[in-house]
């Protein structure tokens, strides 16, 4: 997650400066996968929800993976390969979700778990600077 930091000038360009924002400002989220509790980033700018392999071993047996492997492609042309998905039930806030992960390698991901926009299909969220906030029942009536 970037933020964004002063603008410079040069000529005949705009140019923005980012600055990354540290992990304990960002709006990670409790979440808990069978057994497992971990602390997961909601980005919908993701285009897949991801999980690192870490973690993915001790929820599912890696035999019950798709063998469909994606390759995400990020900043600086970098490439990931993706080892596969499944699909699991988590729970946020005692609310109970659905998702299909894709497993990736430790080295490859920053954070235990990250949730791409499919969760916005399940669940009505409110995203403020640094949390992430599930909207009440009141809140999601008054909602355009």
């Amino acid at each position: 997650m970037v933020s964004q930091f002063p603008t410079f000038q040069f000529p005949n360009f705009e140019v923005q400066t980012y600055f990354v924002v540290p992990h304990n400002r960002l709006p990670l989220k409790d979440t808990t996968l069978g057994n497992e509790t971990i602390s997961t980033f909601i980005d919908t700018g993701s285009l897949v929800s991801l999980i690192r392999e870490e973690v993915s071993t001790k929820i599912v047996e890696q035999q019950k993976f798709s063998k469909k492997c994606n390759i995400l492609f990020g900043i600086s042309k970098s490439q990931v390969l993706t080892k596969g998905s499944f699909e699991h039930n988590f729970i946020i806030d005692e609310d109970h979700y659905s998702l299909t992960w894709h497993d990736v390698s430790n080295e490859h991901l920053n954070f235990e778990a990250i949730i791409g926009p499919d969760i916005l299909e399940q669940a009505s969220l409110k995203f403020h600077k640094y949390e992430v906030k599930k909207l009440s029942r009141s809140e999601r009536e008054h909602s355009p």
